[in-house]
């Protein structure tokens, strides 16, 4: 499908969800909030730079031409300025964190994964309890879809539960978490799940 066809599809999807929202659908906020104290434990260090009422009156002479008696209270704008790599915090990686080509083709960058793919069903997987080092096998992933009675579908967002996020801030935070083999990876990903989560630093097996 072109660019415009899936802005469509997604636009159509969006007012779908937005309509249901009114009937007691429950909303979950699954993203860890970044922060300097963050930044000492990622492998992939942060920067915010803090700027506060009064720290932005020269910027806004500057650049304004506006006098502290110009501002309500002779106080300014406040702001942070942020340094992070896409890896940071919770995220999403596109095709093309992992490599320059996916089957042959250019991989795809984040601006070119469709948000029709973003808003789909999704089905939580307990992995909580497996070894960070065995890792996540396909078995482990066919016993749990028995245990909930569910069948996967193409285009469903499978989130992977490990618990490793209690961790989030820690030192070595990157190191919790068992990852998904290839074998598991490759038992969703050929029944069309395009999207995979984990509460971990990623999905890969620990790099250690």
């Amino acid at each position: 499908t072109s660019k415009e066809e899936q802005v469509a599809i997604a636009d159509n999807r969006t007012e779908s969800l937005l309509g249901l929202l009114g009937r007691g659908v429950k909303m979950y906020d699954l993203s860890d909030t970044l922060s300097n104290r963050t930044s000492e434990v990622e492998p992939n260090p942060h920067k915010i730079e803090y700027e506060d009422h009064f720290d932005t009156l020269e910027a806004s002479r500057t650049k304004y031409g506006l006098e502290p008696a110009d501002w309500p209270g002779e106080t300014a704008y406040a702001l942070e300025n942020v340094t992070v790599t896409t890896h940071s915090g919770t995220h999403m990686d596109a095709p093309y964190h992992y490599a320059p080509t996916s089957e042959g083709k250019p991989a795809r960058r984040i601006d070119e994964v469709p948000l029709d793919w973003c808003l789909r069903p999704g089905v939580l997987l307990d992995m909580t309890g497996i070894d960070r080092e065995r890792g996540i096998l396909r078995e482990d992933v066919e016993r749990e879809l028995e245990r909930i009675g569910y069948e996967i579908e193409p285009y469903d967002i499978v989130l992977v539960r490990t618990d490793a996020s209690l961790h989030f801030g820690e030192p070595n935070y990157h190191l919790w978490g068992p990852g998904l083999r290839r074998e598991a990876t490759a038992y969703l990903v050929e029944r069309g799940v395009k999207i995979i989560g984990i509460d971990a630093w990623g999905l890969d097996r620990p790099f250690d």
